[in-house]
């Protein structure tokens, strides 16, 4: 088993050092990035960069190692394939009413601020058939709240952006991204060289929910005397 660790998160390691590689024979555009080298970053820009650090530090390596706690608990590939299914139509079930949502209610990423993060402590504290259902309900439901608000942030910050800066931000967002999965697969190897590590990181990854909404709130202050008044209408309804 911990030879099946090692091995999973070495290959992401592997495939994504291969891409960066690949990546430097890739045509540049010297004037967008002459003008991105000049062009001064807003706060916002910042704020995102840390979004998507922050959601890179979980997103590959909780997607690899909950694939091998779920066939543990499940034990069959059928229910595995019809619970990822299951809640992927959550997810876009809900993204197709939460998107239209954001655009009058931009503080309605507090839902997934807060039902992501216990979805993902119910799959972590109790590893069964009830774990699992709490994760797939609750995930499915508030995930595109926080994930849609936070593309939301990043396209608002590129359309704020002088023109032709837009490319060397993006270069700028996915080595950002990339470099946190680099990094969190690394501190899963060295910290948790054992058998718990799938455990571990299924306990660590509530915070990044968390550590994104907390994010989404630096960008939007007002949004926390807007959420007990969006709760009490989505309650209502």
């Amino acid at each position: 088993r911990l030879m099946g660790y090692h091995l999973v998160l070495l290959g992401v390691v592997a495939v994504m050092v291969i891409n960066a590689w690949r990546m430097r024979a890739l045509p540049l555009n010297e004037p967008q990035r002459a003008v991105g080298a000049t062009y001064q970053r807003s706060r916002g820009w910042w704020l995102v960069l840390g979004q998507w650090f922050v959601f890179g530090l979980t997103d590959i390596v909780f997607g690899a190692l909950s694939g091998i706690l779920l066939i543990a608990i499940l034990r069959e590939e059928l229910s595995l394939g019809m619970v990822t299914t299951l809640q992927t139509v959550l997810v876009g079930a809900s993204a197709i009413h939460v998107g239209r949502l954001l655009q009058h209610r931009p503080e309605a990423f507090f839902v997934g601020m807060v039902l992501w993060p216990l979805g993902l402590l119910a799959f972590a504290a109790m590893p069964n058939g009830f774990g699992v259902a709490g994760m797939v309900a609750l995930v499915g439901v508030s995930q595109p709240f926080l994930v849609l608000s936070v593309n939301k942030g990043l396209y608002d910050e590129l359309e704020r952006a002088p023109r032709g800066t837009q490319g060397a931000l993006l270069i700028e967002r996915e080595t950002v991204l990339g470099a946190a999965r680099v990094l969190s697969c690394a501190l899963v190897l060295w910290a948790c060289p054992s058998a718990d590590a799938a455990r571990t990181v299924a306990w660590l990854a509530p915070a990044m929910p968390v550590g994104l909404g907390l994010l989404q709130l630096c960008r939007h202050p007002m949004a926390l005397g807007r959420a007990p008044r969006l709760v009490s209408r989505l309650a209502t309804r």
